[in-house]
């Protein structure tokens, strides 16, 4: 009997250092993200809020809101309009809502697909004057041309994929796949 209170001790010992050390580990990375969040160093932020993520730990509202400041410094949008989200969830404050009414009001959710010998660029007919709209295209638009793909909010506007023109309208969903040059199935719609 005492060999196996022995044996379970031991088993269970590296289980509770681990979850020690992912405690400790948490708590160093939120009070960086404050601290970065403070002198807004955003790239920093991203970075630990990604580390952060990656623990599979409970964020809090502070870091759920600082995670959407450097999110939406990035160009980050969508990740932006996520992190406001898990925010409201828990404080709804008049901060996080109007942001949240102001993207919902301002963006529309797309989905581009770009396929075969087409070039994969996405640009906006009229860039907007908001520096953080502009940002925001400017991250889809290397995001699509890297990925050959972009699924994601947009400001409102008028658009470019691959050569197809498309108009992003707020609270509705639009999709565009670019076929290759000379196929005629090219999809477009809304939803």
């Amino acid at each position: 009997m005492t060999a196996l209170l022995l044996t379970l001790m031991f088993a269970l010992a590296p289980v509770q250092a681990d979850t020690a050390v992912n405690r400790a580990e948490q708590i160093r990375l939120t009070e960086e993200i404050r601290s970065l969040s403070r002198r807004q160093i955003w790239q920093g932020v991203e970075d630990k809020y990604r580390s952060l993520e990656a623990l599979d730990s409970d964020l809090g509202f502070e870091v759920y809101l600082s995670g959407a400041h450097s999110a939406r410094a990035l160009g980050l949008m969508t990740e932006a309009y996520e992190r406001l989200q898990g925010a409201a969830k828990l404080q709804p404050t008049k901060e996080v809502l109007d942001w949240l009414w102001y993207i919902d009001t301002n963006y529309g959710w797309v989905e581009l697909n770009g396929s075969g010998n087409r070039a994969i660029v996405l640009e906006a007919e009229v860039s907007p004057m908001d520096p953080a709209q502009r940002t925001a295209i400017e991250k889809s638009a290397d995001m699509a041309f890297v990925q050959g793909a972009f699924t994601g909010v947009l400001p409102v506007g008028v658009y470019w994929f691959c050569g197809e023109r498309f108009e992003v309208v707020a609270g509705e969903r639009v999709s565009v796949l670019a076929a290759p040059k000379g196929d005629t199935r090219l999809g477009r719609y809304r939803r």
